[in-house]
């Protein structure tokens, strides 16, 4: 089985497809040994980021589903299931075995998850994991993308685990099913940190931990550090070192460097845009900011700018009316001729309305794990490349120097403030990388491949990406803004 899977590596390679690494031949290789001789059916690897776990795990799909001694009874077809921990994920790697399949010209169609070869009785589905997914279908091979990161994709540890039992229960009629897991390191708890801990036994058979420079050579552990400054998250996310504790989300040099960065020459601003934390209260801030990226006509250098940070504390006890505060944002946008308000979905139907009143839109978004994860990698992202300028606030800087990362007991990954302290403006950031991301902020750098850069015309900036022209900000209108209890960022 070693020789003949190495075979369709080969053969893949010899349609262009990169092959894997010689740790990862000689890994599988040495499994799939112990599987033919000793019937060892369970495959567990910890692997660094970038290192092709999924690209492994989806030839080891293709290879029983073509290659593997299973009876299927006539009239059924059965499948080689692969789950993943995010839909888009799953659909990247039916993609990719279709192409393959479409490479080694082995008859074959697709429809939605599944791949079918014609004649066989044979298939792959490759879906986003849950209970659900794994109830219906018979399978002889079950894969596991991922399956360290599953409970910080928004699947708890007890869901995790029952999707587990369930995708097994799948194969019950093919005693020789392989059943495989393959992820990076994470939190030290869980199911997939129990096996690796443990090691090879005689029915299981763990690869790793290994840092991504020993299972892909040609990634360097040089660049694994320079894409991840920071020590401990970058052993846990490269080195294969399991996590314990807490860690900060953002690095503390980097930050300083955000509220020291000064806005280069020739840069024109695009349309800017309302960011808004609400609050039912309590002792949280009720806080906004106004941001816009900024560019070069040729949009080859880009600054995120955060030209206004400001709220009120206990604005209930205050005296502040929700009306009254609206009043205020409005007063800002006003000012930087913003058009859009972004908000959380706390008091989304009430604001929406409350804005309307002034010709403002108001965009809610409901945060979930995933997204608030999405959003931190984004912002580190900015910090680490410089293009994040910030205002001298020291709430804010206090906010992010704070702001942790945790792998609670159940393995998903939290954020908020140091010991359940305010985060409340460190979200206003959070809220402009999700929009970022999702393609709301005017002249983005996610979409600069498709648009046209911004025109400065007589104090104003133009984007083809916001609904007209935004006012560009000078020192007086600034100065003119209200101060007393509001944090002006000046």
């Amino acid at each position: 089985m070693r020789r003949r899977f190495l075979a369709l590596d080969d053969a893949l390679a010899a349609k262009n497809v990169p092959p894997l690494t010689g740790w990862w031949r000689a890994s599988i290789g040495h499994w799939l040994d112990r599987y033919e001789q000793d019937q060892v059916l369970e495959l567990w690897g910890c692997v660094g980021r970038g290192a092709a776990k999924s690209t492994a795990l989806y030839k080891l799909a293709l290879f029983f589903t073509i290659d593997g001694a299973f009876v299927i009874p006539p009239g059924e077809v059965h499948f080689a299931v692969v789950l993943s921990r995010l839909k888009t994920e799953a659909e990247k790697g039916i993609a990719i075995v279709d192409r393959w399949l479409a490479l080694l010209d082995i008859p074959h169609h697709l429809a939605g998850d599944v791949v079918e070869l014609d004649g066989l009785s044979r298939g792959i589905r490759v879906v986003a994991a849950s209970v659900a997914a794994t109830s219906g279908w018979r399978a002889f091979f079950v894969g596991r993308d991922e399956r360290s990161k599953w409970p910080s994709s928004g699947i708890e540890e007890e869901d995790a685990s029952e999707t587990d039992t369930s995708a097994m229960s799948m194969s019950a009629t093919h005693a020789l099913a392989p059943n495989i897991a393959f992820g990076s390191a994470w939190g030290k708890t869980g199911a997939f940190y129990e096996a690796i801990s443990a090691g090879s036994t005689p029915s299981r058979h763990v690869l790793g931990p290994a840092p991504t420079w020993v299972a892909a050579p040609h990634i360097s552990e040089g660049d694994c550090r320079r894409k991840e400054p920071d020590l401990r998250r970058f052993l846990r996310e490269y080195g294969s070192v399991f996590q314990a504790g807490v860690l900060g989300a953002f690095g503390a040099d980097i930050v300083e460097n955000a509220f020291s960065a000064p806005i280069p020459g020739g840069l024109l601003p695009c349309e800017k845009v309302v960011l808004l934390d609400p609050t039912a209260g309590g002792a949280d801030a009720y806080a906004w900011a106004t941001a816009g990226w900024h560019a070069t006509a040729d949009r080859s250098v880009y600054r995120l700018v955060f030209d206004f940070v400001g709220g009120v504390e206990r604005a209930a006890q205050a005296g502040y009316t929700s009306d009254a505060i609206v009043a205020e944002v409005v007063s800002v946008a006003r000012a930087r001729g913003a058009k859009v308000v972004y908000s959380d979905q706390f008091e989304k139907f009430s604001l929406a309305s409350a804005f309307a009143k002034y010709g403002l839109a108001f965009r809610p978004h409901t945060w979930t794990a995933p997204l608030k994860e999405r959003a931190v990698e984004h912002v580190r992202r900015w910090l680490s490349d410089g293009v994040l300028v910030l205002p001298n606030h020291a709430r804010l800087k206090h906010e992010l120097l704070d702001f942790q990362e945790r792998i609670s007991g159940t393995g998903a990954l939290t954020f908020q403030g140091r010991r359940g302290g305010h985060d409340d403006h460190v979200m206003l950031i959070m809220l402009a990388a999700l929009v970022d991301i999702e393609g709301g902020l005017p002249g983005s750098p996610l979409a600069s491949r498709t648009a046209s850069p911004p025109a400065y015309e007589g104090g104003h900036s133009t984007s083809t990406f916001g609904s007209g022209a935004g006012s560009f900000v000078s020192d007086a209108m600034l100065d003119g803004l209200s101060a007393g209890v509001w944090e002006t960022g000046e």
